[in-house]
């Protein structure tokens, strides 16, 4: 002791000039002496301790806290290191010092504007502050004397502008409440400052504020619902879309503070978890752990959370199973409680347009189907119907953050509640759901007899729940995923049953592509199941059907395709040849055993637009030249489609298809049974002249079917009989068409008729064409003239030869001599040829013709060479 005073007294005696000019008026004299003290005893590895806290005490105090308020701020800075120093080193508990520091800072920093104008000076008043009070313990007297002084600084200090003050008051602030008694109420200011603060625009003034709120909350008592609602929840739900990890940790750490306070509602309760599992869904390692960590403290610390953890058996966890296993039981338990709350408000969320509302909905999905409460799966219904609207959101990192919540639920739900689940939601009545906001479908009858009804799943949301399906089963292990395929198939066959009439373009592409997933999960297995291959048919020719997007209609013919490989066929023909009947039903809207009758009623109703017209169109193209083993079942829809009074559009599009089936392959068995019905009852009464443009295509549609019967020999002599009259007739008035390609196509059609009756045409027939036919010699179309040159030349020999004795061959040859002498080549050259063959008739006729001529034509060449030959 006696040493201690010595060195203390040592220490005055060498210090005393100092101590006295640190009070001395003159400004250069107090620096010089804050100079050399602080030279001295700041980071002085010699300096006894003891010594320097009797100096300290006796001599060296007092004058620092009276330069606090110096009029020189750098005499203010330098007394704040010196005293700082002396607590943080020197200084073994505050005693009298707290509560003398309190009286000058309190002064000083109490009140705005400050009375300390420096910047750096108050945040070094701050931390020296800050040191003496964490020196306190809750029961110094000094402490509860200072306490109120304390808390006026802070509510002062929390505005200031300088962001390091602000975070060192906040600081201080936490120092402070740690050591207050329970009872003492924290100043409303205080915590309004504070959640001002959390918006700052420094992270680190962020995090710190939030630090300090949540610690203040403990001593927070009366009114903490209506505050809530009123100041924190704002600020709450701005924040949690901080990008600083650190103050989405600390933002989790105030919520599970909030949580827990008892007058909290449970509304409120359950928006904070909701704050806590958005977080949750963060990228931050430690903010997950922090995250999972606030779910723990509230199992721990609300009574009937406590008390479902301790009685629920499916939460119990062994006895050695580490930290992690425990915090997720934790999680289990608080979200399982609330979890039934919370879906109204995520539902309205997702609702939003706001954005960020959207995502905050779908994180908080993501987050709670990865902790799994034990009750996710009675509520998985109003889940997949949430996730399944997000993933049609518009916004790109929204719809994959549904995608990826959808895979979860399939990895943490069982295959048999997902088989439930879309039971209930495709077909079946939905009991167990959220109905209040959701209004999902009571059954599928209201649902569709009465779209107007809001009880129902709209069609927007069975788009979402299709949509999200594979993504589902790509989370459910692969032989799980097997078993359960061909059942959900089904499902979405039943439901396209139900939908189809009220479909749109987006949904049956969306039905299409989960069809596609579908195969692609079976890619290596072995189709066996005709239900399963029968749904699939049904969903993939109905969207082709009723959708016609070219998109959609191209995936699905890669999916028929894939399928085709899958069943192992070589090609797609086959596919269609195998499931001729299912698909031949399905264009027929009933089952295939239901019989001609209701066949014949079902092919009239069709529409060109029509989804069964549409299945029949691909079916009929599909099988290519397999179609004549079914042609007992084509052509009598052929026979109701092309009636002359049905819609024109409708006439045209099976005209086209027509076209396509008589240019393929047929056996001659084929053709002698329906040839004629073809030619009498589907072509030729739509051959016939009609006005107006519509009509022309019509009758241009018809000319090519009949082109493709005569010239692919699908008819014969025996087969026209009778109609021959009826079929020359449409073929004079089609040669004066207005359509180029019409007129033309005749021409070849009456080359191939001309050729079924060598030497045997009828006179009368023949007395009626010929004319006609010299017209097209005058045609505006070049091709059509060269064309009827063939034509002619075939009619030279197809009535007796004895029609051609007298004016009809002199009128023809007259004609044709005027058109050899045309300007282009290959006209003259197609003249020329018919004319060798009119020379068969009468050579010496068609000799005395050509030498008659040869001085009047501007080219003669082909007359000298008609007249050697003859």
């Amino acid at each position: 002791m006696t040493s201690l005073l010595h060195g203390g007294q040592s220490l005055q005696c060498t210090y005393a000039r100092d101590i006295s000019c640190l009070q001395d008026p003159r400004l250069l004299k107090r620096k010089s002496a804050l100079k050399r003290l602080s030279k001295y005893f700041i980071n002085n590895g010699e300096l006894n301790l003891e010594e320097a806290l009797f100096f300290y005490e006796k001599s060296l105090k007092a004058p620092l806290l009276v330069l606090i308020s110096d009029s020189s701020e750098k005499c203010r800075e330098d007394s704040l290191v010196l005293l700082k120093y002396f607590s943080d080193h020197v200084l073994k508990e505050p005693s009298n010092t707290l509560k003398d520091t309190c009286s000058i800072l309190v002064d000083r920093l109490g009140s705005r504007p400050f009375k300390e104008s420096g910047e750096e000076v108050r945040l070094l008043a701050l931390k020296y502050l800050t040191g003496l009070v964490q020196m306190c313990k809750s029961t110094d007297v000094c402490f509860n004397e200072c306490t109120q002084s304390i808390l006026e600084i802070v509510a002062q200090t929390l505005k200031d502008t300088y962001p390091e003050v602000k975070k060192q008051s906040g600081t201080l602030f936490s120092a402070t409440v740690a050591r207050m008694p329970k009872n003492y109420p924290v100043p409303h200011v205080v915590m309004n400052n504070l959640l001002e603060n959390a918006s700052h625009q420094h992270s680190r003034v962020r995090a710190a504020s939030l630090n300090a709120f949540a610690n203040g909350l403990k001593h927070f008592f009366k009114g903490i619902e209506q505050y809530f609602q009123q100041y924190i929840s704002p600020v709450f739900r701005k924040l949690q879309f901080d990008k600083s990890p650190t103050v989405l940790v600390e933002l989790t750490a105030a919520a599970k503070k909030c949580f827990c306070q008892e007058e909290l509602q449970e509304s409120s309760r359950c928006e904070l978890l909701e704050l806590i599992l958005f977080v949750i869904s963060n990228n931050s390692l430690d903010v997950k752990n922090g995250a999972l960590s606030a779910l723990e403290y509230i199992a721990s610390n609300i009574p009937h959370i406590l008390s479902n953890l301790a009685h629920n058996k499916d939460l119990e966890t062994p006895d050695n199973c580490h930290s992690e296993m425990i915090a997720m039981r934790n999680a289990k338990c608080v979200v399982e409680q609330y979890l039934t709350a919370m879906l109204p408000n995520i539902f309205s969320e997702l609702q939003s347009w706001k954005q960020d509302q959207r995502l905050h909905a779908i994180n908080i999905l993501s987050s709670v189907v990865s902790i799994s409460p034990s009750n996710l799966e009675l509520h998985l219904v109003d889940i997949i119907v949430f996730i399944g609207k997000a993933s049609r959101d518009e916004a790109d990192f929204i719809s994959n953050l549904a995608h990826s919540t959808a895979t979860k639920t399939g990895e943490v739900t069982q295959v048999k509640s997902i088989v439930e689940c879309y039971h209930k939601l495709l077909l079946g009545e939905i009991k167990n759901c959220f109905q209040e906001n959701l209004k999902l479908a009571i059954s599928r009858e209201e649902s569709f007899e009465n779209p107007r009804k809001s009880s129902s799943l709209s069609l927007n949301d069975y788009c979402g729940v299709i949509n999200i399906l594979p993504d589902i089963l790509r989370g459910v292990n692969q032989m799980s995923c097997r078993m359960i395929i061909a059942k959900l198939t089904s499902y979405l066959a039943a439901h396209y049953d139900i939908i189809k009439d009220s479909g749109t373009d987006e949904y049956f592409t969306i039905l299409g592509e989960t069809m596609y997933d579908f195969i692609f999960f079976l890619e290596e297995e072995k189709l066996e199941d005709a239900d399963f291959i029968r749904d699939i048919i049904t969903i993939v020719f109905s969207s082709i059907g009723f959708s016609q997007h070219p998109h959609l209609i191209q995936r699905m013919k890669m999916l028929i395709s894939k399928l085709t490989a899958v069943l192992g066929m070589d090609a797609s023909a086959d596919f269609y040849d195998r499931y001729f009947s299912e698909i031949f039903s399905l264009s027929q809207g009933q089952e295939s055993n239901s019989g001609n009758s209701k066949l014949i009623v079902t092919s009239r109703a069709w529409s060109k637009e029509s989804c069964e017209r549409i299945i029949f169109d691909d079916l009929v193209r599909g099988c290519g030249g397999r179609i004549y083993k079914y042609i007992d079942k084509i052509i009598p829809c052929f026979v109701l489609t092309l009636q002359p009074d049905n819609e024109p559009d409708l006439v045209i599009s099976m005209l086209a298809l027509l076209d396509t089936v008589l240019r393929q392959q047929w056996p001659s068995e084929s053709v002698e049974l329906y040839g004629g019905m073809i030619l009498e009852e589907l072509i030729l009464p739509n051959c016939t002249w009609r006005v107006g443009r519509v009509a022309s295509t019509t009758r241009k549609m018809s000319i090519f079917c009949l082109d493709a019967l005569i010239t692919n020999r699908f008819i014969t002599r025996s087969i026209i009989g009778h109609s021959v009259d009826q079929l020359v007739s449409v073929a004079k008035s089609c040669l004066g068409d207005e359509e180029v390609m019409t007129r033309k196509a005749t021409c070849t059609i009456m080359e191939a008729l001309f050729r079924l009756y060598p030497g045997s045409f009828p006179f009368s027939l023949a007395s009626d064409a010929y004319p006609e036919l010299l017209k097209r010699l005058d045609d505006s179309n070049d091709e059509v003239r060269m064309s009827v040159c063939q034509t002619l030349s075939a009619f030279f020999f197809a009535p007796n030869i004895s029609f051609w004795q007298g004016t009809p061959l002199n009128y023809t040859l007259e004609c044709l001599f005027v058109h050899l002498d045309d300007k282009d080549s290959k006209i003259q050259e197609s003249v020329y040829n018919c004319l060798t063959n009119a020379s068969k008739l009468n050579k010496s006729l068609l000799a005395r013709m050509a030498s008659s001529r040869i001085e009047h034509h501007s080219n003669s060449k082909y007359l000298h060479v008609l007249v050697k030959q003859t």
